[in-house]
């Protein structure tokens, strides 16, 4: 509580009965303003006319003492509201004292995937917006309202629990405030929001001048407003379209025909033909969900491709005819997450330097080898995941420049950890460029502490012809293998990492695909 000022008077006494004194003396004038009996009784129309003249005067006189004892109390109110205001002014916070640049930046690190709407999985840690940070005062708030970029990331979620017209109303205001800072966008919705979608990217589609990241989502039935997206994509450098078209063929997408900065898109379950874009300028790209020969017309008309990722592709109805030979010749970062046959028989990549390959099967043997013959690519960098040990290797062996490899190696045997110890340890001519080496065992029960540390000394040494010296290992393990496996494996190789070499042991993170 604030300390009583001097001129302050007595705070009331519960039993003080004063009804209304005199203004002008100072006494009753602290006393005026701390009635504590309730107000006088409101009496009906009725009633009144039924009092005598002089029962109504002397209610007139009570209500004007009334109404005198409220406006004293008025006042005092205001001038402790006043002397209160005035102290909490006077109090000094560290955090409003920053300079608003400060204030901004920090800010801009805090908020992080904000949204409108809520995933059907949803974390509210994920999604931190301005919006909270607005309220908290009204410096902050005009701190939030000057900071354009704050407003310029949004994810859109529409849900049929929210009325339209308010989602579009809180959306516009959002954008509105963002100015024309490039803006990064998300659209998700669900099949029964149909209308809903449609409104919406007619909504953003005032927007499209400062979009530069779009992530487009429709499901069927759907329409997109491509009239209105024409011609207006300057910025636009990053596309992600997902189309869920359920047997049925879905109009044709040309918003983007014409995105002169374009270089980076993703599709899912789109199809070739669902979809217009400026292919030959695209220099990254992402497909899932992909049909053999639907991938294949794609990769035709995007030969200007340095980074291809695959993640997943579906079996074609029938059997796909794809012509002799494809190449991309600036391609240089390949990610296939499954190894289908048929693409790898096609594919020339005389550019290639680093690839992720998985399931990599016996029978994708002579496809990975004619690949590399065809290809002679000067490939720096591989990972092969979910592969036994033998088409591993005999892959491999076909790879002599890379220098950089990573084996996640599922092997549960002793027969299959032992096929590619004894390469290693036994073969020079195998992978003789190699400098940097990681191992991601499933598993301790196939494959030994010593016999790991056997490999890394023979190849870090130096000392053994024809065959560069190991500089970099890394061991990187799932959960199952027990924290003992790793312990041991470091002490062995303590030596050699005294002795210069770069040693990481580890387990491996909850997400990680990146080569």
């Amino acid at each position: 509580m604030f300390p009583k000022h001097p001129s302050s008077p007595s705070p009331p006494r519960r039993g003080d009965q004063v009804r209304a004194l005199s203004l002008g003396h100072p006494e009753a004038r602290g006393y005026a303003i701390s009635i504590m009996t309730p107000p006088i009784q409101s009496l009906g129309q009725s009633q009144l006319e039924a009092e005598s003249p002089s029962a109504l005067r002397s209610r007139l006189a009570e209500l004007r003492k009334e109404a005198i004892a409220l406006k004293s109390r008025m006042e005092w109110v205001r001038a402790e509201q006043k002397r209160a205001q005035t102290a909490l002014d006077s109090f000094k916070y560290p955090v409003l004292t920053l300079p608003t640049e400060i204030t901004s930046e920090i800010f801009t690190h805090y908020v992080h995937e904000p949204r409108i709407g809520r995933p059907r999985s949803y974390n509210e840690s994920q999604s931190r917006g301005p919006l909270p940070l607005a309220g908290v005062c009204r410096t902050w708030r005009d701190v939030c309202l000057a900071n354009p970029s704050l407003w310029a990331t949004l994810s859109i979620y529409p849900t049929h629990s929210w009325p339209v017209d308010a989602f579009l109303r809180l959306l516009k205001s959002w954008l509105d405030r963002a100015g024309n800072h490039p803006l990064h966008l998300r659209v998700f919705h669900k099949e029964h929001h149909f209308s809903y979608a449609t409104e919406i990217y007619t909504l953003l589609s005032r927007y499209s001048s400062t979009i530069r990241t779009f992530d487009v989502a429709l499901d069927q039935p759907h329409s997109f407003p491509n009239a209105a997206f024409q011609d207006c994509l300057p910025l636009l450098t990053k596309l992600h379209v997902k189309i869920t078209a359920f047997g049925y063929r879905p109009d044709r997408i040309t918003a983007f025909a014409d995105a002169p900065k374009l270089r980076e898109v993703g599709l899912s379950g789109t199809s070739f033909e669902w979809l217009a874009l400026p292919w030959i300028q695209l220099t990254k790209l992402e497909l899932a969900s992909q049909t053999v020969s639907n991938c294949f017309k794609i990769l035709q008309e995007t030969t200007n491709l340095q980074f291809l990722t695959i993640t997943t592709l579906t079996a074609d109805r029938v059997e796909p005819t794809l012509s002799p030979q494809l190449t991309l010749p600036r391609l240089h970062s390949f990610i296939l997450y499954y190894t289908n046959r048929a693409l790898l028989n096609v594919l020339t990549l005389p550019a290639l330097r680093c690839l992720y390959i998985g399931s990599l099967g016996q029978e994708d043997v002579p496809s990975f080898q004619a690949l590399s013959t065809r290809s002679e690519w000067p490939l720096e960098a591989i990972r092969i995941c979910r592969s036994s040990s033998k088409p591993l290797v005999l892959c491999l062996r076909s790879v002599p420049s890379v220098i950089d490899v990573d084996i996640e190696a599922p092997w549960d045997s002793r027969e299959e950890y032992t096929f590619g110890y004894r390469t290693f340890l036994t073969d020079n001519s195998f992978l003789p460029a190699l400098r940097s080496f990681t191992l991601r065992p499933f598993s301790s029960e196939a494959i030994r502490d010593d016999e790991v540390a056997e490999i890394v000394e023979f190849r870090a040494s130096g000392s053994n012809e024809g065959i560069a010296k190991l500089e970099v290992f890394r061991l990187i393990c799932s959960r199952e293998v027990p924290r003992q496996f790793m312990k041991v494996v470091r002490e062995q190789l303590l030596p050699l990492k005294d002795a210069g070499l770069k040693l990481g042991i580890m387990y491996e993170p909850l997400s990680s695909l990146a080569i």
